[in-house]
């Protein structure tokens, strides 16, 4: 059986010969560059665009960020400018965290962060402030090599700074 060709002309002016049973039947609607346009990034496979995903997902189911408020800017709603602000996410150790809790997912309030980085930045930490310094309980018993549980304790009874990383004893 002999197949008829036809010249056609693509939606994005390009001329070629296609099957006329491929036309009928429409499985030839262009010369390629609809895939093209489908796959603007390449990277909807890469942990980058995963993140940019969830992101954006928890914005919009989370009982949480919908309550508060804490959407994606509208930048955002492009993964190329996402990726032109973020670049790259260095690794699976690292996710997308906001600086401020209490604003949404901007260029100026996001960083790629490690698991330890963002369990420093919540709301339900509680810091303390001993010689000029401040940090949260976790960083001090990891500097103090104490277990937060204790500092946290002491810090529930109403004790002093200096009282809750040195215990009653070092007055």
């Amino acid at each position: 059986m002999r197949r008829r060709f036809w010249v056609a002309r693509c939606c994005c002016g390009k001329v070629r010969s296609v099957r006329q049973d491929q036309l009928v039947n429409g499985t030839s609607r262009s010369c390629g560059c609809l895939i093209k346009r489908c796959r603007t990034h390449g990277m909807s496979d890469t942990i980058t665009y995963a993140s940019w995903v969830n992101m954006r997902s928890r914005c919009k189911t989370d009982k949480r960020y919908v309550r508060r408020n804490l959407c994606v800017c509208r930048r955002w709603n492009v993964f190329e400018n996402f990726l032109a602000d973020m670049g790259p996410r260095p690794s699976l150790a690292y996710s997308i965290d906001r600086k401020n809790n209490k604003y949404g997912y901007t260029p100026r309030n996001c960083r790629w962060a490690t698991a330890l980085q963002q369990s420093n930045n919540t709301r339900r930490n509680i810091y303390l402030t001993f010689s000029g310094k401040t940090m949260t309980i976790a960083d001090w018993a990891r500097e103090m090599r104490t277990h937060a549980v204790t500092l946290y304790g002491r810090k529930a009874k109403g004790w002093s700074p200096k009282e809750v990383l040195y215990g009653r004893k070092h007055k």
